[in-house]
């Protein structure tokens, strides 16, 4: 008996599965879901590759992820002038902050391409003419590897009742040489492959990206209004950090070393506290100038063993910014270190007595 249920149970099975392949049950994709429908079920759980057409070349191309914290907006646009990689913090469409300019010349898909071969004033933004297209060959492939170019019209918009805010946006456009384009623009719901290839678009453009116009080459240009320096050491075996704003007049120091590194041997300070007059960011700056600091704007590196880790940053009044961060200290940056922690401590000393 039990041989005979196992034998019809097979026989269902293979009938099910006949049926589902005629039918397209098991394998619809989730914009053509029932928007009320909470079973995702049939969604395919990995990406489904889709090469490129032959002799087909990405031409435009924009993606995003909006969520609780405001993610980056990613942009390609193929001119006469040639190719522009762009990383903004400014949402292409939104116009009511550039000064009502006429939109109208830009084309029709404006809401995703925007001012993508320029940077406005009130954008933060990294612009980049291509020298060559290798970054577009590598977008190519990912877009390939994702199976990007069978998500056109996937447009969802999920309620989530447990979710207080918004929800997650996804938004992609884009086209090729060939005329063929994929849009897709969802809340709380996205197509398999999209959070892979959203991924690798940030390792391309990063690899591509120059914010120097915002980078300060004299320290004394402009009026510096935050200055943070912060560096550490793992499991607790130190902590060296000073902020300075002007916006408030607050100035924050928190100096642990157990191990005597730069300091007395036990050193723990922690404080805080406004003044009324300006705060002397001079002092600091210019241990900045002696050790020729601005050649190490916007500098990034890592060393996986390495057991210290540092984040300074430098913001003045006339937008320019300084930027180092990382675990792996550029040559010369010991010493640079070394004074400047001397210096914190003999402020906070100075500011408490």
């Amino acid at each position: 008996m039990a041989g005979q249920w196992r034998g019809r149970i097979i026989v269902m099975s293979i009938l099910s599965l006949l049926i589902a392949g005629l039918t397209g049950c098991g394998t619809e994709k989730l914009q053509n879901i029932d928007p009320n429908n909470k079973d995702f079920s049939a969604v395919e759980p990995e990406a489904i590759p889709m090469p490129l057409p032959d002799g087909a070349r990405l031409k435009h191309f924009y993606i995003t992820h909006q969520g609780m914290q405001s993610g980056s907006y990613y942009i390609l646009k193929t001119t006469d002038a040639g190719t522009y990689m762009k990383i903004t913090n400014l949402r292409p469409n939104d116009w009511e902050m550039l000064d009502g300019e006429d939109v109208s010349s830009l084309g029709e898909h404006v809401e995703y391409l925007g001012f993508a071969d320029t940077v406005k004033d009130c954008e933060r933004a990294s612009l980049v003419l291509l020298e060559d297209d290798t970054p577009v060959q590598k977008l190519e492939e990912a877009i390939a590897r994702s199976g990007a170019l069978g998500w056109d019209g996937f447009r969802k918009h999920v309620s989530m009742a447990d979710v207080k805010d918004s929800g997650d946006s996804y938004q992609l456009y884009l086209e090729l040489s060939d005329g063929t384009a994929v849009t897709v623009d969802s809340y709380n719901a996205n197509p398999a492959g999209f959070n892979e290839l959203l991924r690798q678009t940030e390792e391309i453009f990063h690899a591509n990206k120059d914010y120097s116009r915002y980078q300060v080459n004299d320290f004394g240009s402009s009026e510096c209004t935050r200055l943070y320096v912060c560096f550490r050491r793992t499991f607790g075996r130190g902590e060296w950090q000073l902020e300075l704003r002007n916006s408030d007049n607050q100035w924050t120091v928190i100096l642990t070393d157990p191990e005597g590194q730069f300091l007395d041997t036990g050193t723990n300070i922690a404080d805080y506290r406004q003044v009324e007059g300006s705060l002397s960011f001079d002092r600091f700056l210019n241990v900045f100038k002696h050790h020729s600091a601005e050649n190490w704007n916007g500098y990034e590196a890592s060393d996986g063993n390495s057991e210290e880790t540092f984040d300074i940053r430098l913001n003045y009044e006339n937008g320019k910014e300084f930027i180092m961060s990382g675990s792996l200290p550029p040559e010369g940056f010991e010493d640079f270190r070394k004074e400047l922690i001397e210096e914190i401590h003999l402020f906070y000393h100075e500011q408490t007595s």
